[in-house]
């Protein structure tokens, strides 16, 4: 006698049911994993490494800037990317620059590349750190943008000195975690602790 019921046909349906809500609710988590909350928003504009083969043209530089649609920054030489202009912009505003003839790949400008002689006294009453902000940043607009959150990091105080350096000062006790949110920052291009603040 066969088994193959009318509730059975309602309990296999209900698994399948079950099943797929499982495998929706999976594929959702690993795609929220896959991102990550430290992700960099891709629609945030930064600072870019676009690498270049040598010799560097000028015929290259210009076709960068035309598939990007953004002004070429300093010429760099980093561990990663041996020959490299920086560029400030979207994720997909700078990887079309990966068609242009010339161009080897686009490296994000990541906190890796941004601390720089980061030695200082952590029992001193105050350390000043120099940073220098992202590429087509103003330092005044960059100090507009940290003001609101510079309490918060233990900021005793921000300042712009020229129109691309920033001057921080924080007590020692603070500087660390100070350093490790401004290398975070998009608008930070590198910061280092100031000679007389280092240790040796």
């Amino acid at each position: 006698q066969s088994t193959w019921g009318p509730h059975s046909r309602i309990s296999w349906l209900a698994g399948i049911s079950l099943l797929a809500a499982i495998g929706a609710v999976v594929a959702f988590m690993g795609q929220h994993h896959s991102s990550g909350a430290a992700a960099a928003d891709p629609n945030v504009a930064r600072e870019w490494m676009v690498v270049v083969r040598a010799p560097v043209t000028e015929e290259v530089k210009a076709g960068i800037a035309t598939a990007t649609g953004l002004v070429l920054g300093d010429y760099v030489r980093m561990e990663d990317a041996p020959h490299a202009f920086l560029v400030f912009g979207t994720e997909a505003q700078v990887m079309r620059a990966r068609d242009v003839a010339g161009v080897s790949g686009v490296l994000a400008w990541e906190p890796k590349h941004k601390v720089k002689r980061a030695e200082f006294d952590a029992a001193a009453e105050s350390v000043r750190l120099n940073v220098l902000t992202a590429h087509g940043a103003s330092a005044a607009d960059v100090v507009r943008a940290w003001e609101p959150e510079a309490a918060a990091h233990h900021i005793s105080s921000i300042e712009a000195v020229s129109e691309k350096k920033i001057v921080v000062v924080v007590h020692g006790a603070h500087a660390r975690a100070v350093i490790d949110w401004l290398v975070q920052q998009p608008l930070c291009h590198f910061v280092e602790v100031a000679p007389k603040f280092r240790t040796t």
